[in-house]
């Protein structure tokens, strides 16, 4: 999920907070894709589950890049939690 945290009505911590605490949805890599970049936000980020952050304005070639290699780790860390469930 690509996030911006300055957004209307909920902001992006928010968002993620919530989408952290559902079981739904709690395994999908969040990445935010915002221009507050400040070390309290990275902080607050990471600490709402975030995986990674890219700043704006963005090279889509950075945002392509980073996106593949979160979706690989998400699928290994799939398949090593099932080699695990099989052992």
């Amino acid at each position: 999920i690509l996030l911006d945290i300055m957004m209307p009505e909920m902001d992006g911590y928010e968002v993620c907070l919530k989408l952290k605490s559902d079981n739904r949805t709690k395994d999908i890599p969040v990445i935010f894709l915002t221009a507050k970049t400040t070390e309290d936000s990275l902080k607050k980020g990471f600490e709402c589950g975030a995986v990674d952050f890219i700043s704006k304005p963005f090279k889509a070639n950075e945002l392509l890049a980073r996106v593949s290699t979160h979706i690989q780790l998400k699928i290994v860390r799939e398949i090593l939690s099932e080699t695990n469930l099989n052992l």
